[in-house]
């Protein structure tokens, strides 16, 4: 499997590169699929890469862990994306912390969620004025980073 093939099928379920999808699109209107790719660019192995710019995949599309398997993703990078995936609805302080310390125990996640975190504390990516709720947020951010960064 190439990175290539990954980039490719990150634009597909972002909507960039698929016109039967609508484009997803960052706070501050530009193409989701560029957070993907700063994340994979700040990453170093292949590996690391592909999990980089398919990490929201499962969690933001309609991608399934099958679909990347069946478009030859290796088992390493679909274990990671899995974990770096989790139910957003879920507001259970402890499913959280269970996330972050199951993302924690595997290299490639913990590598690629340290990148995300990192991209998404990027205050240039948001389109206004910080608010409290930006403010609670990269204060969120900041911890988990810290906490993966030192683990």
């Amino acid at each position: 499997m190439s990175l290539s093939k990954a980039v490719e099928l990150a634009g597909r379920y972002h909507g960039g590169l698929n016109p039967e999808r609508a484009e997803q699109l960052e706070k501050n209107g530009n193409p989701y699929l560029l957070h993907a790719l700063r994340v994979m660019l700040s990453l170093e192995t292949p590996e690391e890469r592909m999990a980089g710019v398919l990490h929201d995949v499962i969690e933001d599309t309609d991608g399934e862990a099958t679909d990347l398997r069946a478009a030859g993703i290796p088992d390493s990078v679909i274990t990671a994306v899995e974990l770096l995936t989790r139910d957003a609805t879920n507001k259970d302080p402890a499913y959280y912390d269970e996330y972050i310390a199951k993302i924690a125990s595997n290299p490639i996640a913990r590598r690629v969620k340290l990148a995300d975190l990192s991209d998404n504390m990027n205050i240039k990516r948001l389109p206004n004025e910080l608010t409290e709720k930006d403010l609670a947020r990269l204060a969120k951010y900041h911890r988990v980073w810290r906490k993966l960064s030192d683990g």
